[in-house]
């Protein structure tokens, strides 16, 4: 809601009588300062600069490493990388935490150095000549950098090493398909048919963790998981709803052998980094169950909180339909795109349903957007596929715009009634 919207509604309520004549100006304006404080722009100002001197003071340090790399020795150049490091570690912490005066320029100041954990790795491995085939590297970055968000409880902070965990889950999972490769080889549609499932595993781990967020100290990750959850599901939907990727036309078998060794191999490795995620997510998932039966359990308690419940019901999902896509693959092989569609409808669907039911926007506003974009991927799959690019861009045009009025009519009344303001 905008400050003008919350003045209007408070004008509505008083001419309805609910509150006294003339009060309306006066609760509207202190409601307006509770609810949208003025922002601090010169603390933002600074919170900007003490990222980037951050930045600069360890790019330099690593700079002037680099230039004199043949003159200086080995214990030089480590207490140079890792000097920097500790110090910009140390200022940030006077600065957010003890004594704390400053918490915006001790966070930015944090960050820099987390993000200089990765050039810091990247000299130490110059230095020993270390190597890796696969991306452990990123994996000791985001260990490295996991522990400062937790400690401090910043959700800007944590945005860091997220990133990282998913470069890593990504490449990790790219190397290990390529290292399985049969020798026959695989089309590049397969490779994406194995990214599509890993989406779905990744988006039940991160509900999952979501839901373990809730009712502990670190309620505040909560938000951020479970939205780049949701993200994750829909995306992996939305890679196997195309029927190239979907159907997995390398792993088809023929009439009657559905379950040939070679093809189990071969779902085998297309499936296996997604496998890994989801079995992560349903332990994880069921420590958060445990946990919660027993705050429900324990003396004294009314009722569980319930607000976990959204993201484990989300993690639930994206397993559900890894499940089902996956079925349909190995037992219907051609009709796997179609599964993934009607999922991905399906989520839809039960998106719009939670967001007014639950008064949660943003639930609708992703899911009219997950709508538009699946209705003009198959556009441009199906319709446009042969057409002149005149014509096909054309036709994309009108359908993009008449489907957008309508979708925009439709998510406005959605999000009144998610807001508690039916119309």
């Amino acid at each position: 809601m905008k400050r003008e919207q919350l003045l209007e509604a408070v004008e509505k309520v008083e001419r309805e009588g609910l509150l006294p004549a003339g009060q309306g100006a006066k609760v509207g304006s202190r409601l307006a300062e509770l609810l949208f404080p003025p922002r601090d722009f010169a603390r933002s100002a600074a919170a900007v600069v003490a990222w980037l001197g951050g930045i600069l003071i360890a790019a330099g340090i690593l700079s002037f490493v680099a230039a004199n790399w043949e003159t200086i020795g080995k214990t030089p150049k480590l207490a140079l990388i890792f000097g920097t490091l500790a110090g910009l570690h140390f200022v940030g912490w006077r600065f957010a935490v003890e004594p704390g005066r400053h918490p915006a320029l001790g966070h930015a100041l944090i960050a820099a150095a987390m993000l200089s954990f990765g050039a810091a790795i990247g000299l130490v491995a110059q230095i020993y000549n270390l190597s890796s085939h696969y991306p452990r590297a990123i994996l000791a970055w985001w260990l490295l950098t996991l522990p400062f968000p937790l400690l401090l409880q910043s959700r800007k902070l944590l945005l860091i090493p997220l990133a990282l965990f998913l470069l890593w889950v990504h490449w990790h999972a790219s190397v290990w398909i390529d290292d399985h490769r049969p020798s026959r080889g695989w089309w590049r549609d397969s490779e994406l048919l194995a990214f599509g499932y890993l989406e779905l595993g990744l988006g039940a781990l991160l509900a999952a963790a979501a839901a373990g967020c809730r009712h502990v100290r670190f309620e505040g990750f909560a938000a951020p998981l479970a939205a780049i959850a949701r993200l994750a599901v829909l995306a992996g939907l939305f890679i196997l709803s195309f029927e190239d990727v979907g159907s997995g036309r390398l792993v088809n078998p023929e009439e009657g052998r559905r379950f040939e060794a070679a093809r189990m191999h071969d779902l085998g490795i297309l499936l296996g980094p997604a496998g890994c995620l989801a079995g992560a997510a349903l332990l994880l998932g069921a420590l958060v169950g445990v946990r919660r039966g027993a705050r429900s359990g324990a003396a004294g308690a009314e009722q569980a909180p319930r607000r976990d419940l959204h993201e484990l019901t989300d993690g639930g999902a994206a397993l559900l339909a890894a499940i089902a896509a996956a079925a349909t693959l190995l037992l219907l092989p051609p009709a796997a795109f179609l599964a993934a569609n009607g999922l991905l409808l399906g989520a839809v669907v039960a998106l719009v349903m939670r967001g007014t039911a639950r008064q949660r926007p943003a639930d609708v506003n992703l899911a009219v957007v997950a709508f538009l974009v699946t209705v003009m991927a198959r556009y441009f799959e199906y319709v446009a596929k042969g057409a002149e690019p005149v014509l096909a861009f054309l036709g994309g045009g009108v359908l993009l715009l008449v489907l957008g009025a309508f979708l925009e009519r439709k998510r406005r009344t959605w999000v009144l009634r998610a807001a508690g303001r039916a119309s």
